[in-house]
């Protein structure tokens, strides 16, 4: 997950939403989004309602900012 986060940092797409690249916007994160999912089936034993939580934000439509999963 930290190198998917760094990914993201890295590709700043909330910047791609101000400068109106809405390709960017629509291609880029679906593979974030599927690396997410893929995580998220690695706990799904472990943390079944986390799991259930995750899926959830990410299956909305639009997909919206969710509250924190974990806190540091």
């Amino acid at each position: 997950m930290a190198a998917l986060n760094r990914g993201i940092d890295r590709a700043r797409p909330w910047e791609w939403l101000t400068k109106g690249d809405h390709a960017g916007l629509r291609a880029t994160p679906e593979g974030w989004v599927a690396e997410t999912r893929v995580r998220a089936a690695g706990l799904a034993p472990f943390l079944p309602a986390m799991v259930a939580r995750i899926e959830a934000s990410l299956m909305a439509r639009p997909v919206r900012v969710g509250a924190t999963l974990f806190l540091r």
